[in-house]
C-alpha cells in the first residue's frame, strides 16, 4: 500500500454490543481530539440485536490516532472498573 493510500486509513480500536455504547465511545474520542465513526457488519435495522458476535459495532478512527484512542478507552475502562473513593 502506498502512503498515499494509507493516508486517511481507518482501523478498529473497539468493539460495541450495539449503537448506544458505540455512541459513547465516539463521543469520549471526541472530547480527546480524535473523530470516530461507527461500523456494523450488520444494519440494525435488520437484525437489532447481538448474538455471537453478530451485530457487533466497532470504532473506527484513523489509523495515526489509533494508539491514542486505544489508551484513552482503555483508561476511560479502568476508571469504570475501580469503586468510588470516599
Amino acid at each position: 500500500m502506498s502512503e498515499q493510500e494509507s493516508e486517511g486509513a481507518v482501523v478498529p480500536v473497539h468493539e460495541c454490543y450495539d449503537d448506544g455504547e458505540a455512541e459513547i465511545v465516539i463521543a469520549l474520542l471526541r472530547d480527546h481530539g480524535i473523530e470516530g465513526i461507527a461500523n456494523s457488519e450488520v444494519p440494525h435495522s435488520v437484525l437489532p440485536i447481538t448474538a455471537d458476535g453478530l451485530g457487533k459495532v466497532s470504532v473506527l478512527v484513523d489509523k495515526d490516532t489509533a494508539d491514542k484512542a486505544r489508551s484513552i478507552i482503555s483508561e476511560s475502562l479502568k476508571r469504570e472498573d475501580r469503586p468510588d473513593e470516599p
